[in-house]
């Protein structure tokens, strides 16, 4: 079973930054350097993102994906060739290491969570391993920048039933235990498969996010080893369940 989440959060965001925008070049031109600065207006999250590892990402009563306000976690932020590293703190204020500033009235803007390059996927027994990736073709220097984060990881949900299914203690999906982030980029280059530990979100409810495009076909209950009667190739952004009965 397949189910596209589509639910979307706005968070407003207070920016220390401003910028005037008369006497903007003609679209195609180059900006005098360090004359414009990149404002951004607001961070959403779109989908149901499932339960964070840490104080990062988390699950709102709604069960949808939100920022955690804590001080701890960036994001990448790309403006043409421009990178900078954006805290986002508990005030509701984005930080950066650096000002980026328009190359020209148009530019693609790239936005990445987390900044790790490498993201271990293998034990998700505290909250959801996550990769969330944010794109602008052709943003322009006059339009507000609202950042719109995508889910770039599957979620694979089991849900047991039958007479000893509140006897599991753990459930494991067998899969790639990590992934390469490239600037919100998921790509499993390098990496081996093994035994991925679900976050259990019930007593009959295991969830864990996977690199999409990998065929899923094996779990283990407890300590036994079942293989599916399909397989399952999972979709970025998109939850795939997987109902098991349990005698």
């Amino acid at each position: 079973m397949r189910r596209i989440c589509i639910t979307t959060l706005i968070i407003s965001l207070i920016i220390i930054a401003s910028c005037t925008q008369s006497g903007i070049m003609e679209e195609g031109t180059e900006l005098p350097e360090g004359k414009y600065p990149l404002v951004i207006s607001s961070v959403t999250i779109s989908g149901d993102g499932g339960r964070p590892r840490g104080a990062k990402v988390v699950e709102n009563e709604s069960g949808n994906s939100v920022w955690d306000w804590d001080g701890s976690e960036q994001i990448g932020v790309e403006l043409g060739a421009g990178t900078a590293l954006y805290t986002l703190n508990p005030e509701n204020i984005l930080l950066s290491d650096r000002t980026l500033y328009w190359p020209a009235p148009t530019a693609d803007i790239i936005a990445w969570y987390p900044i790790d390059k490498t993201v271990n996927l293998s034990d998700q027994s505290d909250g959801l391993s996550y990769v969330l990736k944010a794109v602008i073709p052709d943003a322009k220097l006059s339009d507000t920048i609202n950042l719109s984060f995508n889910h770039q990881l599957a979620k694979v949900r089991v849900e047991l039933t039958g007479t000893r299914a509140v006897d599991v203690t753990s459930v494991k999906v067998y899969g790639y235990t990590s992934c390469i982030n490239t600037e919100g980029t998921v790509s499993a280059d390098g990496a081996s498969q093994g035994w991925i530990t679900m976050h259990k979100v019930n007593d009959t409810t295991y969830e864990a996010n996977v690199v999409p495009g990998t065929e899923i076909k094996k779990l283990k209950v407890n300590s036994t080893e079942t293989t599916l009667a399909g397989t399952i190739t999972p979709v970025a952004g998109n939850m795939h369940e997987i109902k098991l009965t349990v005698n």
